[in-house]
């Protein structure tokens, strides 16, 4: 369900920001990053947990 809502906040995120620079002679792009899913402690080495 929170993938749902930060799909929609960010969807309406990139239209605000079309509708305000129609106008604009500037090209907009979105970039969009997946991350890197979730980490948990066991999947982690301890070297990898001392650099976060």
């Amino acid at each position: 369900m929170n993938k749902i809502k930060g799909i929609t906040v960010m969807a309406a995120f990139a239209l605000c920001i079309g509708y305000a620079h129609a106008e604009s002679q500037t090209p907009i792009r979105l970039v969009i990053h997946g991350g890197a899913g979730t980490i948990t402690k066991d999947t982690i080495t301890p070297e990898q947990e001392k650099q976060y």
